[in-house]
């Protein structure tokens, strides 16, 4: 009797072992479906808020003796005119354009979306004249004209720069002062 349910016992593992796998596999896929849409804006695809307070932290740990790091916060300026003229369609076609313009400029440095029409970089290791450079770049190529569902459309950029540790040492401080 004991070696039958032996047996049926490794039998019903064999059998439940693939549904065991799937079902594993399922879960840790919705685990980093999950974890990504907690630290990604569903529109633009840029890393959101709690992604930007992360990388300001990781940029203030990094500093050396005599280096700095930027928070830049932009702005859109006009964005509501957009959105209220064309639709909320339209707007949120060219907040996407938009953040494509500043993941282009922006190179390795992160882009975030915090909401609305304000978007956030991060540089680390940096200068104030290299953050102030940035800034121009950004502002630049925000500013060119865009078309949106066939209307050409432009927006102004309005960006605060905070360099630590002049303007601050800690994540909150310097995304308010930016």
């Amino acid at each position: 009797v004991a070696g039958v349910l032996e047996l049926a016992l490794i039998l019903l593992f064999v059998l439940l072992l693939p549904a065991l796998v799937r079902a594993s596999r399922r879960l840790r896929e919705y685990l980093a479906e999950i974890s990504y849409q907690a630290r990604h804006d569903s529109l633009t695809g840029l890393s959101n808020r709690v992604a930007l307070h992360e990388n300001v932290g990781n940029a203030l740990d990094a500093l050396g003796e005599g280096e700095h790091a930027a928070v830049l916060l932009i702005d859109l300026d006009r964005f509501k005119e957009v959105n209220d003229a064309l639709g909320h369609d339209a707007g949120d076609e060219l907040l996407r354009d938009i953040a494509a313009r500043l993941v282009e400029v922006a190179g390795t440095a992160p882009v975030s979306r915090l909401g609305g029409d304000e978007f956030a970089v991060v540089l680390d290791r940096t200068t104030a004249r290299e953050a102030v450079e940035l800034a121009h770049a950004l502002r630049t190529r925000i500013e060119e004209p865009g078309v949106v569902r066939g209307i050409p459309v432009s927006v102004d950029a309005s960006i605060g720069i905070a360099l630590a540790p002049d303007d601050g040492v800690e994540v909150h401080q310097l995304v308010r002062r930016a």
